[in-house]
């Protein structure tokens, strides 16, 4: 089949184009033809199919150099319709004639301007729904102030999980370390990650990500927090290796986060607040942790109970990679994958 990925970012800039450049290797693997639709960027991949994509915007600064108003318009004209974007993919549609086009994300950036010239050549559209960006402004669905709720007709939907490629334990020598990996900011709890590192001053709590809680999380007079920032996928799974447990406290909705799959695969148990997907991809007391983030103090004891009885640790790392395994392999997406595009 020919193959058109559709992402705003054609680097890694987090899990959602992970998985769209490894399934662009899952697809070419099994005799597929992928090409790429995506704005152009500093950072990006090299790519043949980058004569097409998208001039880069960067809205924060269009805000900041041409004040909001007159800002905001730019912004609005963008994220409703894009000319360039609907002429860029024509010519692509044209050249490179797919029989699937498979959004990852667009809005925005890309605009859902390139739909209609998807449709009128009459091609079929999968769209993998990584975030809430189709019901909620901050893609999100989440808000400090406030609950944020919508929905789709559950026929519309399909539920086909992330695949995380298998990679062996590195048997490390455990230490004792709880790790966090992520973006700093308020919806992945950083403010729980801060009251447990409060309530276990013996534990080293380790930080791996940036963001807009960074030079706050700097300030802080805990002597456990340790910042590590942007760690390359080597050297994350070497920390993820050592630590004993990975701390997963977010408050948000989550997809299906990468941080917790590759935990779990390098046999490195997950303590997690009971919301969205960590419900589904953890067994509490067998495969990881749930807590509950209205009773911290009950986290903290399960932490140290699990901190102080290495034999459960080690079992419960290894029931949590095989879990993985049997629940995450890339060849059953493969299939399941191709059973949503030949169904369109």
């Amino acid at each position: 089949m020919n193959i058109l990925i559709v992402s705003i970012y054609h680097y890694v800039r987090g899990g959602l184009e992970r998985y769209a450049f490894s399934l662009a290797e899952l697809l070419k693997g099994k005799g597929n033809n992928v090409s790429f639709f995506s704005m152009k960027h500093p950072e990006n991949i090299l790519s043949d199919d980058e004569r097409y994509f998208v001039e880069y915007i960067d809205y924060p600064t269009i805000a900041r150099e041409r004040g909001i108003i007159r800002g905001g318009v730019d912004t609005l004209r963008r994220t409703f319709f894009f000319p360039q974007a609907a002429r860029n993919i024509s010519r692509l549609l044209d050249d490179k004639r797919p029989d699937i086009v498979h959004i990852q994300s667009l809005l925005h950036y890309i605009t859902p301007s390139i739909l209609y010239p998807i449709k009128r050549r009459g091609i079929p559209v999968v769209w993998t729904l990584h975030d809430y960006s189709l019901l909620c402004a901050n893609g999100l669905l989440f808000s400090e102030r406030r609950e944020s709720k919508g929905g789709f007709p559950e026929e519309k939907l399909i539920y086909l999980p992330n695949f995380v490629d298998e990679v062996s334990p590195k048997n490390l020598p455990r230490e004792k370390k709880i790790i966090f990996s992520g973006r700093l900011s308020p919806e992945k709890g950083i403010k729980i990650l801060l009251e447990l590192a409060n309530r276990l001053p013996e534990i080293d709590f380790e930080l791996a990500g940036t963001g807009k809680l960074e030079e706050r999380l700097l300030k802080n007079k805990l002597g456990n927090i340790h910042l590590l920032g942007y760690l390359t996928r080597d050297e994350l799974f070497d920390r993820l290796s050592r630590a004993a447990l990975t701390l997963f406290p977010s408050i948000c909705l989550e997809n299906l986060p990468y941080s917790v799959l590759e935990s779990m695969m390098l046999e490195t148990p997950v303590v997690a607040a009971d919301v969205g997907a960590a419900k589904e991809i953890i067994r509490d007391n067998e495969t990881g942790i749930l807590f509950s983030a209205e009773r911290l103090d009950e986290a903290k004891e399960k932490i140290m109970t699990l901190m102080n009885d290495t034999p459960h640790l080690e079992e419960m790392g290894k029931k949590a990679r095989e879990f993985v395994l049997e629940n995450f392999d890339r060849e059953t997406h493969y299939q399941r994958l191709m059973e949503v595009y030949n169904s369109v």
